[in-house]
């Protein structure tokens, strides 16, 4: 078996806590398989280091932890395939288990009880039996019946799955239940099952504009077509028409804060306009619903409310100048001052530190070509041409991709 590399990253991050990658590798030739699931899984684990950039030691095999790494990776830009991929988290997360380091209790080798086979049998469709057979694995390692499942063993199933899984996010694993649960069991008429209660996410905030009150709904519009169009504002200011994408964004924004509001005790009643809504008042609590959301920081979509609060009070409501003043204050309070590259964009950069990338970025467009040109003249191949020249154009120009769409070769 090949041995792993000690270090893959020039400038590794802290020392974990916890079991990680490594204590996984220390452990593979114990593992009870045959030699080649033994390399494979060797395999695995070095090509997850290899996209995250990081060596055995720094990668935890706590599951919350590792879903983060693995859902910000970018297997492409090592050149990767996305089948490769999937064989790499399979592997990953299989020497995991095995390794017997994982909290994982291993209720997914608990056989099916007749009665939850036949629960699992109610599903039309064998994705959906397939979920409640997953289920019913996790109830039966408790010892709980179908007829004994309720909205308590969905929370000790979704936290099981916090701690284990890795392929995708819990949540939405333990929607599929709820969804499969209520629309397929729950619906018996003898009415031995208790319909599960629809889980909302923590996430979930935003109401609709049909939810919203119609007077304040039609105010945005009218504030939307001003954005449009300035000569729509009163007192005729020169104002420059904004993108009907940046329009958009703030309708969303603005439904965002009139909910945030809502959800923070202002009466909707209240709210029949967007000078209601800015009113310092009832703003407040709708920011510190956002910074609280964040653990407690500010961060970029904080002061973004807080610029669209103040631009709105001043220029649309025209609010009294104390009042703006205090916006203001908040706005300022915010801020976040951004120096140099955020972490998210140093870490995608940091592939580029192998020569080998760069190579093969620098190379993509000709090879892209050359692959079309062996293929018959229709939309297809003309497409991958046209992929071809954009990578090109934007390896030596860095223009933005609604610019670079836009791009006119007869002007």
């Amino acid at each position: 078996m090949t041995a792993l590399p000690a270090s893959l990253s020039p400038d590794p991050v802290a020392p974990i806590a916890g079991s990680t990658l490594a204590d996984v590798v220390d452990r593979l030739n114990a593992f009870d398989v045959s030699a080649q699931a033994r390399n494979n899984m060797a395999s695995g684990i070095r090509g997850l280091c290899r996209v995250l950039d990081r060596a055995p030691a720094f990668v935890p095999i706590h599951a919350p932890g590792l879903r983060r790494l693995v859902g910000n990776a970018s297997p492409g830009a090592i050149d990767m395939s996305m089948s490769r991929w999937r064989n790499v988290r399979s592997d990953v997360n299989r020497a995991i288990r095995l390794s017997g380091l994982s909290v994982d209790l291993g209720p997914e080798k608990v056989p099916l009880t007749e009665e939850w086979e036949a629960i699992a049998l109610l599903a039309p469709d064998p994705t959906l039996r397939s979920v409640l057979r997953r289920f019913g694995r996790y109830c039966s390692s408790l010892q709980l019946a179908p007829k004994e499942v309720g909205d308590e063993t969905v929370a000790r199933f979704s936290a099981y799955l916090d701690l284990n899984q890795l392929s995708r996010t819990p949540e939405r694993t333990v929607k599929d239940v709820i969804r499969t649960w209520n629309n397929h069991v729950a619906v018996d008429p003898t009415g031995r099952f208790t319909p599960l209660t629809t889980r909302v996410s923590k996430r979930s905030y935003t109401m609709s504009w049909e939810e919203l009150p119609k007077a304040l709904f039609a105010d945005a519009r009218a504030y939307m077509e001003a954005s449009l169009d300035p000569g729509y504002f009163d007192g005729g200011e020169a104002r420059r028409p904004v993108r009907p994408s940046t329009a958009a964004q703030r309708d969303r924004m603005l439904r965002r804060l009139a909910s945030a509001e809502i959800r923070s005790g202002v009466d909707p009643a209240a709210l029949q306009s967007l000078a209601g809504l800015v009113e310092p008042d009832r703003l407040k609590p709708a920011l510190e619903f956002f910074v609280e959301r964040n653990g407690g920081e500010p961060n970029k979509q904080v002061f973004a409310m807080a610029l669209l609060a103040l631009g709105v009070a001043r220029h649309w409501a025209r609010l009294p100048e104390d009042k703006v003043a205090t916006i203001a204050q908040w706005m300022s309070k915010v801020r976040i001052r951004q120096e140099g590259m955020t972490e998210k964009n140093r870490e995608r950069l940091r592939q580029f530190a192998d020569e080998g990338i760069i190579r093969s970025l620098l190379t993509l467009p000709d090879r892209v070509v050359e692959k079309a040109m062996k293929r018959a003249v229709n939309s297809r191949s003309a497409l991958m041409v046209q992929k071809a020249l954009a990578i090109a154009l934007l390896t030596v120009a860095p223009l933005r991709l609604d610019n670079l769409r836009l791009l006119d070769r007869r002007r």
